[in-house]
């Protein structure tokens, strides 16, 4: 049942870390866990199975590497931190808020606030739920939302869309790549070792359909 964290939030990641590096996963490492198998509402004969940890370790195909931990056990609410580390210094996003430290300076700059805040129209029409989702996800649903509406709107009959204002959307190309990485996070869990990365092109995938 269920999807896990590491297929709601670590998908996300993974994208996240092709879009800031430029760079794909080759190989990865991963351990996924469920520490909580049992809840008040789920008992018995029944459990979860859905994973609430993960850790995974990626090699990049330009020799970056990668590390993410997802943990659901932690207390409070949701917190999300990217960092980035390199030869002249390093970035950390926190939320949707841009940090920097460079080599010699002892304390980290604010680059860039988050001060978007979501109104109640853009909230008209999203089921409660979504109200759920960490603030960082949430608005980019949002903008999603606007983007695909603003696609269809330049159009005068709205009978197609113009891909423009959605050119930074995720390709079908995308989320092959990352629904790979994710199966080769389970396997290396199950092998316990190192697993690469092979994305299925175009003509394997024909090849499999017609088949």
């Amino acid at each position: 049942m269920g999807g896990g964290v590491l297929n709601m939030i670590g998908s996300h990641l993974i994208d996240i870390i092709t879009f800031l590096t430029g760079q794909k996963a080759i190989k990865v490492r991963g351990m996924v866990k469920t520490f909580v198998k049992q809840t008040e509402n789920i008992g018995g004969i029944r459990h979860i199975t859905s994973d609430d940890f993960c850790s995974i370790q990626m090699e990049l195909s330009r020799g970056a590497t990668a590390s993410i931990t997802l943990n659901t056990h932690v207390p409070g609410q949701f917190k999300q931190e990217l960092l980035v580390i390199g030869s002249e210094g390093r970035l950390v996003i926190r939320e949707a808020d841009l940090f920097g430290l460079t080599t010699g300076m002892t304390r980290e700059q604010l680059l860039m606030a988050d001060i978007q805040h979501v109104t109640e129209r853009q909230k008209q029409g999203i089921p409660p739920a979504s109200n759920e989702l960490p603030l960082p996800y949430f608005k980019g649903m949002l903008k999603l939302i606007d983007a695909l509406k603003e696609s269809f709107e330049r159009r005068k009959e709205r009978l197609s869309w113009d891909d423009e204002p959605v050119t930074l959307a995720a390709t079908f190309e995308d989320g092959m790549y990352v629904q790979t990485v994710l199966d080769a996070v389970r396997e290396s869990d199950r092998t316990g070792t190192w697993q690469p990365v092979v994305v299925v092109n175009e003509d394997e995938r024909n090849r499999f359909f017609i088949s």
